[in-house]
């Protein structure tokens, strides 16, 4: 099975220099760089300013892929960042373009948060994808093949219990 770099008990940060490859857009927004590793390769991610958009003013959470990085909010839970960035890592390379592509990803993402903290993760998750689904919709982006595929995801997440989503 794919491994993924931990974050060691206790501690909320598996921090590494920015570097100094990064654009100067995405070293200007970077608080920090972080990494996961994922089938032996170690990615790293900016962990981004919250404000730094007006969008990302609007997304509290938000996880994007823009112009081939991976960027997670400040604000994200620290030791949630590495899971959230693998999805973005394995949606937007390794899947790219397939349809489903976004629930394969949330569930290799799952399979590699720990056991002991999956449930809350997979809460976490939930509302983010349903934060994700009306942003998008807010914004005019009601039938992309994009709103479609968190739209999967967010019925993969969805407590049986509830009923349909």
């Amino acid at each position: 099975m794919p491994s993924i770099q931990q974050v060691p008990p206790g501690t909320f940060y598996n921090g590494v220099p920015i570097p100094d490859d990064w654009p100067a857009w995405l070293r200007n927004i970077a608080v920090a760089a972080e990494t996961v590793e994922y089938k032996g390769v170690t990615h790293t991610y900016a962990v981004a300013k919250r404000d730094f958009s007006d969008e990302a003013k609007r997304f509290e959470g938000f996880v994007a892929y823009i112009a081939g990085y991976v960027l997670v909010s400040e604000d994200t839970p620290p030791t949630f960042r590495p899971y959230c960035a693998l999805h973005e890592i394995v949606e937007m390379t390794e899947l790219a373009g397939k349809r489903g592509r976004c629930l394969e990803a949330l569930k290799i993402e799952l399979a590699h948060v720990p056991k002991a903290v999956r449930h809350l993760y997979a809460a976490y998750r939930l509302v983010f994808f349903m934060q994700l689904i009306t942003f998008h919709e807010e914004n005019g982006n009601v039938d992309s093949d994009d709103i479609n595929e968190m739209r999967e995801s967010l019925r993969y997440l969805w407590p049986k219990e509830l009923g349909p989503k």
